[in-house]
């Protein structure tokens, strides 16, 4: 037997007497074995250099030896949730679950047995599902199969998130610089924290290979830019126009679909320079929801930006606002339609000739007076033919691919 030089050699060094052990009867060839791997293990037990072995790398090499995957660790250390709490050192290892470990995957276990550091809760959490869906979607460029990509993934997705957005490298602060990031939150549901910050982190790294018109100068904007924003509506290719003209002030628009547990419809935060990215997620393809989204995060450009701002990120849906989101929802309504406009021609909204007369002397597109009217009435099965169900997305190429 050679000299035990790493770690590594010592683990299977270690695998292997354990399994001699086992064995009824032994060769001559492998009884001389046993005697060497034994006098091998003391001699490097007993050196000063020998550093504690990591229980749960060493249970991740012996399934690569042997083919496993982690729904197979499910009967020897609980639920899926389990194994993911414990694969990911969220949850420590239970003597229980070291016994059947050693049992089933022949793991001596002495092993099992050192402690290892355990994730701090403040670190993110990256679900399986989650690191699937990026996979997919080719977040990273690797030529990884799912299987090998997801065992280093919250590793790689940490440093990326760090990397697009520029956050501090300590783990451990990447929430507290979410959460300082993202003072402006609009939604009432439990968002995955590590989902939005990767989502963020796509869109600022797709904000880079855009370049606009101009440079952003916060004084060239004002209210009456959104209005002149939402008159373009009327358009068949009003959402490309939108992005052009937006181009010109400076702002950059991406398309990234939302991922899930993130219920955004839409975002506003910096570029590298300062400089504010629009980001839609087209969450529903409608023509109305798009504009409604649209003006409402440049109603927070306009009212609520500064250079190297906070991020404002937006569930639509939700009920729940503060002051800010208040604002922005009332620059965006007025943007389309004044509360005297709407109090005027009310009574007159009657059917889809009557929306589109309206729409037509303001400007806009039908589909955003009969939004408007839907969501005041609360009847949304009313002019369903007006709002452009299904003719978003197909005008922007890349919802597909982000």
């Amino acid at each position: 037997m050679s000299k035990l030089i790493t770690d590594s050699d010592y683990t299977h060094a270690l695998e292997r007497y354990s399994r001699l052990r086992k064995k009824e009867t032994l060769s001559f060839e492998e009884r001389d074995e046993l005697v060497q791997l034994f006098e091998s293990i003391k001699r490097y037990e007993s050196s000063d250099n020998v550093s504690p072995v990591d229980p749960i790398k060493l249970i991740e090499l012996v399934m690569e030896e042997k083919g496993l995957k982690r729904r197979d660790l499910e009967p020897l250390i609980g639920t899926r949730g389990n194994v993911s709490e414990v694969m990911n050192k969220v949850k420590p290892l239970s003597l229980p679950m070291m016994r059947r470990l050693s049992a089933e995957l022949d793991i001596p276990i002495q092993l099992l047995t050192p402690e290892y550091d355990l994730k701090k809760k403040d670190n993110l959490e990256f679900t399986q599902s989650l690191i699937k869906t990026i996979f997919e979607r080719q977040y990273l460029s690797t030529k990884d199969s799912l299987e090998r990509f997801c065992k280093g993934a919250p590793d790689k997705l940490e440093d990326y998130i760090k990397k697009s957005l520029g956050l501090r490298t300590e783990p451990a602060l990447l929430r507290t610089s979410l959460h300082y990031q993202s003072e402006h939150k609009r939604t009432n549901k439990k968002m995955d924290v590590a989902a939005l910050l990767l989502w963020q982190a796509r869109v600022t790294e797709l904000a880079s290979n855009i370049t606009t018109l101009n440079q952003y100068i916060p004084e060239r904007l004002n209210k009456s830019n959104i209005k002149e924003i939402a008159q373009l509506s009327r358009f068949d290719n009003g959402p490309q126009m939108a992005r052009e003209e937006l181009s010109r002030y400076g702002i950059k628009l991406v398309i990234c679909k939302h991922l899930p547990k993130t219920y955004l419809d839409g975002a506003v935060l910096p570029d590298k320079n300062g400089s504010p990215i629009i980001a839609l997620t087209l969450r529903y393809d409608r023509i109305d929801n798009f504009w409604h989204v649209l003006l409402h995060e440049l109603s927070h450009v306009v009212a609520h930006f500064e250079t190297n701002s906070k991020v404002f990120v937006d569930d639509l849906d939700s009920k729940d606002s503060s002051d800010i989101e208040r604002e922005a929802d009332m620059l965006a309504l007025e943007a389309v339609m004044t509360d005297e406009q709407w109090d005027s021609y009310f009574p007159f909204m009657h059917s889809q000739e009557s929306v589109t007369s309206i729409a037509g002397q303001l400007k806009i597109s039908p589909a955003l007076v009969a939004g408007r009217y839907r969501k005041e009435v609360g009847d949304f099965k009313k002019f369903n033919r007006l709002i452009g169900n299904k003719m978003i997305r197909k005008l922007f190429e890349e919802y597909e691919h982000y």
